[in-house]
């Protein structure tokens, strides 16, 4: 009688986060749609941040129904950038799911899987260094090398393990253990494979150091967050005797560490979302365009010409090419043409030449073709085109 009090208990608590939100739908639903917009300001906050201009976020600051837009897509974002990094783990459960290793025998097998997978990241770091080091002098190829260490670990690991799996005991020929090497070799290659998502994000968001000490420095990191993804899926594993919560909780506290991890290795992470949210709704675009500005509003005497390329300037308005960086309210941040090459990471060292207009004084025109280093013919403004076509012929 008590076995079946207990799995009623457990199989209450599996749904107890599903009742509560049943019961408490409308101040849950309420409490959310309040905090939706917080989220937002604190998105914009971030993105004003990362780009080195914080000053333009109080005066660009208005509440609208585009915060909660905002917000939403930072989090679908960051789910996203987070579970790219969980996708390693994801691809190690593949194996001890497909083996389905005795109780007695779990932790050793998930030792020696774990093993399996850090030959192969190790193998692909290390044809990859090789490569970044030598730059032209060997080919990609080269990388077709690093199955052979797992597929030689693959074969020890079915050799000595097989009768400790409830899948793969029992007699085998000689046919389907090379079957089983193969399935084993190719679950490692994807496993080191998918670890690269994690350190791409290290490569792009850390910070280089000059060198020879830098790239070695980079390449620890990119190694220690490859092999850091699988943790998840470890931790799941090694507490599978406490229970289905344990498990649960073990691998909630490693994706917990792993976040912590990255955010100490490249703390520009958590800004990914933010201007991964803000290039996807159009409050940063890096196009170039022309820009007619209000003269009386911002002289053109006041700023330099050359790396505005200020033309038309007749008294009442004037054009200039720039990109807009920031746009929200009744801010609108320009930069000049020359800073839209700058990567993201770098780009708040140089956005104190950048100036915010009021979005009234200024119109956005025609978008600047790439490769073309100054505009062939700028956008005439209003009273000149008004001339222009009252002398067309009509057609």
């Amino acid at each position: 009688m008590q076995p079946a009090e207990t799995n009623t208990q457990q199989s209450k608590s599996n749904f107890f986060v599903l009742e509560l939100i049943r019961d408490h739908f409308t101040w849950i639903s309420a409490t959310t749609a309040s905090l939706a917009p917080l989220a937002g300001i604190a998105n914009l906050a971030l993105f004003t941040n990362h780009i080195g201009r914080p000053d333009v976020f109080i005066r660009s600051l208005e509440f609208s129904p585009s915060l909660v837009v905002l917000a939403l897509a930072y989090i679908a974002i960051s789910i996203f950038v987070i579970g790219s990094m969980l996708i390693t783990s994801f691809i190690f459960t593949l194996a001890p799911n497909y083996l389905q290793p005795e109780p007695e025998h779990s932790k050793k097998i998930i030792r020696h899987l774990f093993s399996i997978a850090l030959i192969g990241i190790l193998s692909v770091v290390a044809i990859l260094s090789a490569l970044a080091i030598k730059d032209q002098t060997l080919s990609e190829w080269w990388l077709s090398a690093a199955p052979i260490p797992i597929a030689i670990s693959s074969y020890l690991f079915i050799k000595n393990h097989a009768q400790q799996t409830r899948t793969i005991s029992g007699p085998a020929s000689g046919g389907k253990n090379a079957y089983r090497v193969s399935l084993l070799t190719a679950w490692g290659c994807g496993v080191a494979v998918f670890s690269i998502l994690p350190a791409l994000y290290v490569m792009a968001l850390h910070k280089e150091a000059s060198g020879l000490l830098g790239v070695i420095e980079e390449l620890i990191l990119c190694t220690i967050m490859m092999i850091a993804s699988m943790t998840p899926a470890i931790a799941f594993y090694v507490t599978e005797n406490g229970g289905r919560a344990k498990q649960i909780k073990s691998a909630a506290s490693s994706v917990l560490l792993l976040l912590i991890l990255m955010m100490f290795i490249t703390p520009r992470i958590f800004s990914v979302g933010s201007v991964g949210a803000a290039n996807l709704l159009g409050i940063s675009d890096r196009q170039v365009r022309h820009y007619l500005v209000d003269n009386e509003e911002y002289p053109a005497s006041t700023l330099d010409a050359t790396p505005w390329s200020i033309e038309n300037n007749n008294g009442k308005k004037y054009t200039l090419t720039a990109f807009t960086l920031y746009t929200y309210g009744p801010i609108e941040l320009l930069c000049p043409r020359d800073l839209s090459a700058i990567k993201n990471s770098d780009l708040e060292n140089h956005t104190k030449s950048c100036i915010s207009f009021m979005r009234s004084a200024i119109r956005p025109l025609d978008s600047v073709a790439e490769g073309i280093s100054e505009p062939t013919s700028a956008p005439r403004p209003d009273h000149m085109e008004t001339e222009s076509n009252t002398n067309r012929p009509s057609s």
